[in-house]
């Protein structure tokens, strides 16, 4: 190298040191704003980051005595609301938001004047009523058009199309919505105004009316008396939409508005519990349909059982069909064919049950709702067509139904509730007619039951915590109480009763005894018998046909055999397998016949068929509490369930085929694109890979320290990525046969993360925190994207995350019967339909993409709780959902 080549190369390094400094010690300039004030100017500063401010902290020191809070200024988000976490992160010439809390409030920060103008025109002199509340220095803000609390709109005279106003409401005004509705009529020269109607004839009565249902609407009439909205107002306000939508740069659909919040630069705001999120949609949207989807969803199988904190909820008909209930359902299952029949009336979850005696009738009742049409009743429908013969105790029933009994003397004319208030009272109804013969307060700490008589339709027995009463119904309503109780054992609990073929009451008590009530000629009643059965409490007995009395315990889990026609002698013994839990119902297998088969409901939410001389099969089975995922195989009609009870388990059509324990609770599952390899994701941070056909376990990987609370393998199977409780996704690459799997990257964010969807190109990823934030990563350089409007045009492998354009129709929806928060949703795979599952146990079927908070819907409630998960089958024909404290696995076949 010549010395001149060489000088040039030195000259060359130490230029580009210098550029290099210069560059890291250049000033920069941000505008700062406050979170939650559009209105404040912004402070404008200008700096060197690796200079002046090394921290954030530094930094916030400098803006808190420019930016007022009434705490410290300790958090800096994006305009997006994408948190700041180092100075390095902030780039010239752009604008942050200061806060002194992490709750970052979306609003226009920055944007004035054209931003605010209505359909491109500067309004009209607003005319704001704060007349009442000029001295507040709040409301004087708040009016100012774009505010949260203002509403720029437009009143026409009804009477008078020719006379239009253009006012700005403040609508934290301290005025009633009648006084201002007079005061526009006053700007109208409407006397005695007192309607405003929207375009479509709706009166808007208040202003949380308002803010809510008219929050896209700005052109109101305004009218003295009930009236029609005058023609030429809508036609006049078509022709207005039509103008300013040729005008507009954003592409529309076929529809005449945009039900959206606000439409600003072409992003989606709308409100989720109370907070407003942005969400970016593609370029051209897709037409809008608001009718309910094409297909419906039936009920066809229900995979679970509630025994876990429910007894005598089992009834076998005499076909041999046995009925029992999980959440708001009550399933009828055929055995031998392999059926199931469901009843799915119920609007909260089922409580108790009871058989008529003729076999062709079954009532239900539910638990308390939160609302006057869920409250607790009772309902009695057909076992044949399933349709609602009656429903009692609507609004009069407290805390919900304990225990329902038919009357058996009289061919079930009578039924028999006791409800869950305080005093537990007792109503007797003749149900065919829906009249209300009798009540009584019982006044009984614990109440487990209530039974007719055999023998007499006006005797009654009830059973709880010290506490067993004969109840005799006179015919003045009246009852005469005899409590045959032992004062003595006042913290005995009587939780299991039957009668012999004389009419005796058998009862088993916690303390493991079983007695026989007999009653003298005379009408008084005497305890004929008592003797030690179980050494612990006994949950339910049964009289068989033949004489034999069987007894379960719940805490040995043995079920035994007495011989009534010998003083009760003890004829076999059995215990079931701690696997299988304790009995908590039995019924014969075939009522009226002299069978020794028996059903048995435990409290593992499963149940058996069997004799204590052969061994039990399990014939429904269930997880013991609340699933947290499950995952549908891409290539056949399986899936996968885990839940909170440490359980993997493995279905396919109708039957159990594996199932696993897991040291700690899986919080996710998935399978991997060729339905050979399942993953799932523990709580101690943890990914467990296991065999699809088999369950048997592959591998262990070590993710993080925090919970998996979502797992996805990318569309080729590749990748597997864990997203935590820690806001970090972790990225795995997979071998080809699924066995091994190394860590490729880790992508870090901030945020409890909850759902996760991989994009087709396998490239980037979306997610969706616990608090319904969307975020998206790019899963090449491992970073996460901070201007999610890039990838609007993005098509995702599958939506299971709750928010986003696409299912913005969802939330809010003017069709729910109360606010409902998303828990879970699932499109199907031809794109046409999304499932989606809320915290009032609702399961929704609506069109893909749902864009209008009016779209119609189909649905079907299945549990009291919320809708935990829902997948639809690889080739559409099922959607499977997941909900309730006692872990159904709810299947829907696409119709």
């Amino acid at each position: 190298m010549s010395r001149q080549d060489s000088k040039l190369s030195i000259n060359s390094n130490i230029s580009s040191r210098w550029r290099e400094d210069l560059q890291n010690y250049q000033a920069i300039k941000v505008t700062i704003f406050k979170n939650g004030d559009q209105w404040f100017d912004g402070y404008e500063l200008r700096f060197k980051p690796q200079k002046e401010y090394r921290s954030l902290d530094a930094l916030f020191n400098k803006l808190n005595p420019k930016i007022e809070f009434t705490g410290a200024v300790n958090y800096l988000f994006d305009t997006d609301g994408n948190m700041v976490r180092r100075v390095e992160d902030l780039e010239d010439g752009q604008t942050y938001v200061a806060s002194s809390s992490k709750k970052f409030i979306p609003a226009n920060y920055g944007r004035r004047g054209e931003a605010f103008w209505i359909n491109g025109h500067r309004p009209q002199p607003y005319y704001s009523y704060r007349r009442r509340s000029m001295s507040s220095k709040s409301s004087s803000s708040d009016s100012k058009p774009g505010s949260g609390d203002g509403k720029v709109i437009k009143i026409i005279n009804n009477e008078d199309t020719s006379i239009v106003e253009r006012v700005l409401l403040n609508l934290k005004t301290t005025q009633q919505f009648e006084d201002v509705v007079r005061d526009l009529g006053q700007v109208l020269k409407i006397p005695n105004a007192d309607r405003m109607y929207s375009l479509s004839g709706r009166e808007v009565k208040s202003f949380s009316h308002l803010r809510h249902e008219f929050y896209d609407e700005d052109v109101f009439a305004i009218s003295a008396g009930a009236t029609k909205v005058d023609k030429s107002i809508y036609q006049m306000s078509r022709h207005t939409s039509a103008s300013s939508s040729r005008k507009s740069t954003r592409l529309r659909s076929g529809a005449s508005t945009r039900r959206e919040l606000e439409t600003s630069g072409g992003n989606l705001k709308i409100l989720i519990n109370g907070v407003r999120k942005i969400y970016h949609p593609p370029g051209r949207l897709p037409r809008e349909d608001n009718r309910p989807p094409g297909r419906h969803i039936h009920l066809e199988w229900v995979h679970g059982y509630r025994g876990v904190d429910r007894f005598r909820n089992l009834v076998v008909l005499q076909k041999g069909e046995i009925v029992y209930f999980v959440g708001a359902v009550a399933v009828i299952m055929y055995i031998q064919e392999d059926t199931q029949r469901h009843y799915i009336e119920h609007n909260e979850d089922i409580q108790c049950i009871a058989l008529h005696p003729r076999d062709d009738f079954i009532a239900t009742g539910q638990i308390d709702g939160k609302d006057e049409v869920s409250r607790s009743h009772i309902r009695i429908w057909s076992v044949t067509t399933l349709e609602t013969v009656a429903v009692l105790g609507h609004g009069e029933l407290e805390n919900g139904v304990i225990s329902v009994a038919f009357s058996s003397l009289n061919k079930g004319q009578y039924l028999a509730a006791v409800d869950g208030s305080i005093e537990h009272v007792l109503s007797v109804w003749d149900w065919d007619k829906a009249e209300l013969l009798a009540r009584v307060v019982t006044n009984v700490i614990k109440m487990c039951g209530v039974t007719f008589h055999p023998f007499d339709n006006n005797l009654i027995i009830t059973y709880g915590t010290g506490h067993l009463c004969f109840w005799s119904r006179r015919k003045d309503s009246f009852f005469e109480r005899v409590d045959v109780a032992e004062k003595e054992a006042p913290n005995v609990t009587f939780q299991a009763i039957d009668f012999m073929e004389s009419g005796d009451l058998v009862v088993g008590d916690s303390s493991g005894f079983i007695s026989s009530y007999s009653v003298t000629d005379e009408g008084e009643y005497f305890r004929s018998l008592h003797y030690a059965a179980h050494s612990k409490e006994i949950t339910c007995i049964l009289m068989m046909v033949e004489g034999t009395l069987i007894s379960s315990s719940a805490k040995d889990r043995k079920l035994k055999a007495w011989d009534t026609h010998q003083d009760f002698k003890k004829m076999a013994e059995t215990e079931l397998p701690a696997a299988l839990g304790a009995a908590v119902a039995i019924c014969q297998q075939w009522p009226g016949r002299s069978d020794a088969n028996v059903y048995i409901g435990t409290d593992r939410n499963i149940i058996v068929e069997g004799s204590l001389q052969r061994k039990f099969e399990i014939v429904a089975f269930g997880h013991v509490s609340k699933i947290n995922d499950v995952a549908t195989c891409p290539n056949d009609v399986a899936l996968v369930s885990v839940g909170s009870d440490r359980l993997i388990a493995c279905w396919r059509r109708t039957k159990l085929i594996w199932k696993q324990n897991s040291p700690v609770e899986p919080l996710c599952v998935c399978y991997n694109p060729t339905g050979t390899i399942v993953a799932t994701g523990l709580s101690d941070g943890n990914m467990v890979i296991l065999k699809a056909d088999s369950g048997d376990h592959v591998t262990t990987s070590r993710v993080c320290g925090s919970a998996i609370t979502a797992i996805r393998f990318c569309i080729d199977g590749d990748l597997v990525a864990c997203a935590s409780h820690n806001g970090s996704i972790y990225l795995y690459k997979v071998s080809r046969d699924g066995f091994s799997y190394k860590k490729h990257g880790k992508l870090t964010g901030g945020q409890l993360l909850a759902h996760l969807d991989w994009d087709e190109g396998s490239e980037y990823i979306q997610t969706c925190s616990t608090d319904f934030n969307l975020n998206f990563w790019n899963a090449t350089s491992n970073r996460m994207e901070k201007v999610g409007s890039v990838l609007r045009e993005k098509v995702w492998m599958n939506q299971t995350c709750p928010v986003g354009w696409a299912v913005a129709g969802l939330w809010n929806n003017h069709n729910y019967k109360e606010e409902t928060t998303l828990t879970s949703v699932n499109v199907s795979n031809n794109n046409e339909l999304v499932a989606s599952g809320d915290t009032a146990g609702y399961v929704r079927l609506s069109r893909w993409p749902t864009l209008n908070p009016k779209a119609e819907f189909h649905e079907i409630k299945i549990a009291s709780h919320e809708v935990s998960a829902l997948k639809f089958f690889y080739d559409d024909s099922y959607v499977v959902g997941t909900g309730g404290l006692e872990g159904g696995v709810f299947k829907f076949r696409i119709l």
